[in-house]
Formats: C-alpha cells, structure tokens, sequence
C-alpha cells in the first residue's frame, strides 16, 4: 500500500493509526518543491505532445510559456493554480491550438485567473442562487491548525439544502472549481477543486475575514470530535460543561446550516449530558436541604 500526504498536515499523521501504519518499516520519500527547470517543464512538455504552441510578443520581450513559469516559482503552493490556469488558456486555445497571450491577460494572469472565473461564474447566476453562498460555503472551508483557509469535504445533500443552493453547487462542479467525488458507501460529496480559490476570489477572502471566529469555535470543536470518535463515541469524551460547551451550542444556534450531522448529534449529546447532570446535582442539592430542615425540625 501507498500513500500520500501533505506536508502542512504532517503534523495531524499521528491522529491516524492507519496512515502510522503505511509508515512502519516502509519508509518515507519527502518530495522536494520543483525547480525553476521543473516547472518549466511541467509548463512545455506536455504542450508540446498535445500539439500546442505558447504565443510570444518579441517587441515586447513576453513569451506566454517563460510568463506562467515565473508567475509559478514564486509561490511554492502556485502548482493548482498553475493547472486551473493552462486548462483555461486550453478553452481559449485558437483553431491553431496556440496559447495566447490575450487569453492569459484576459484571465488576470495566474493569480487572477482562479478567482476571476469564479466571480464570473457567480454573477451569471439568479439572485436566489448567489444567496445560497452564506449557506453553502461555511460548509466547504475550515481552518488549519496555522489559521490558514484550507478546503472541507461536504455531502452534496448537506450541501444543498437551502433555496438557490442546488443551482449554486452545480455551478460550480460546472465550472471545475468544486469536485464531486462518491464516497466507497455511495455517499456524493463535494469539495474545493483547488486551494487557490480560497486565496484567490474575493468574496472567499471576505467571507473567511467576516467569519473567523465561526470557523476558529467549529475547528475546536472539530477536535473534540475527532477524540470523541477515536474513543468509540464514548460518554467521557463529550463536550464538557463551561465555556467550550457554551461555544458549541452557540455554533449549532447560529450556524447549525453549516454544521454536519455528526456535529450536531455530537453538540446534541454533549449539550444533553450536561443538562442532565445539572438536574441531579439540582436533585442532590434539593435531597440535602431537605434533609436539613427536617433535622432542625427534629432538634428544635
């Protein structure tokens, strides 16, 4: 068996026993960030067997392929955006099959070009669709453990429960800019195609900074889920009385939409249990009170 990790999730590898055991006495291969000459390659080669050719604009000194290589070594995390960007300028291709330059301005450069087409594709839809993108998106990004924006896998039914919200995904998944993937149960989820977008659109970016306190509460409370099911959903590893419960409750009255539903069984529980021991502390207390007075009685 094989498998593959990011390395800003490195640090997660131990949460999982399986990924520990494809480690065990196999070995490790840290791949290194690609050269300059790597993307450059990464860039030509496979133009160059599908037929393709990059334009340039000698009087300008700009050469399309040199372009997106310099525009990618300067981001170690440009790779996605450097794929959705060739398939862009592939739509655009001419009769000819030349990548134009027009095409790669036209598309806001690299770094543009993600968030570009996902604004387009947003404002070509009806009012009720972009509505949905309150709902549908709280449910597709979550925080790293460096408070960075990075993408979360969500069930497609989860995912389009609110008005406009079918119209919204499948737009989307249209556009290439979310996958739809089944899991092996049959489940349809859909997550972020790339990365980038979160970096990139606009309205992503807002959203996260309008949001980061939601997004903050759900990654703890996350946490404590993921032990809670580690520990085969056992009572002790519920949410705790006190603040971390009054934040979880908080999460499931404000942003319940945005939640799946193992996240609200859980804060469900949680928040059950703990009404449930105030109760028979409240019992307890009632039962000695009780039992004072009627000792004072018997005294007096």
């Amino acid at each position: 068996a094989m498998g593959t990790h990011r390395g800003d999730f490195y640090p997660q590898v131990p949460e999982h026993p399986k990924l520990i055991e494809l480690m065990k006495d196999r070995g490790t291969y840290a791949l290194p960030a690609p050269t300059p000459g790597d993307i450059g390659q990464m860039i030509r080669q496979p133009a160059a067997a599908a037929g393709l050719t990059f334009e340039e604009n000698r009087s300008k000194g700009e050469h399309l392929d040199e372009l997106l290589r310099d525009a990618a070594i300067k981001d170690p995390g440009a790779l996605p955006l450097l794929s959705y960007t060739l398939e862009q300028l592939y739509e655009r291709r001419t009769p000819e099959g030349m990548l134009t330059l027009a095409a790669y301005h036209d598309l806001g450069g690299l770094e543009g070009a993600i968030g570009r087409r996902a604004e387009s594709v947003f404002a070509s839809l009806p009012g009720e669709a972009q509505a949905a993108f309150s709902q549908v998106w709280p449910q597709l990004v979550t925080l790293s453990e460096g408070s960075e924006p990075v993408r979360r896998r969500a069930p497609y039914q989860a995912l389009t429960q609110s008005p406009g919200a079918p119209q919204l995904v499948d737009a989307l998944i249209a556009a290439r800019l979310l996958n739809s993937d089944t899991t092996p149960d049959g489940e349809r989820t859909i997550s972020v195609a790339h990365e980038a977008l979160l970096r990139q659109w606009p309205r992503v970016i807002d959203w996260v900074k309008d949001n980061l306190d939601f997004l903050r509460a759900r990654a703890r409370m996350a946490a404590r889920l993921a032990e809670w099911q580690e520990h085969d959903s056992s009572d002790d590893y519920l949410i705790p009385a006190g603040p971390p419960l009054l934040e979880a409750e908080g999460i499931l009255i404000k942003h319940g939409d945005a939640l799946y539903p193992k996240e609200t069984d859980y804060i469900t529980r949680s928040v059950a249990r703990a009404r449930h021991r105030e109760q028979a502390r409240l019992r307890r207390a009632r039962l000695v009170a009780t039992g004072a007075l009627v000792l004072s009685a018997l005294a007096i």
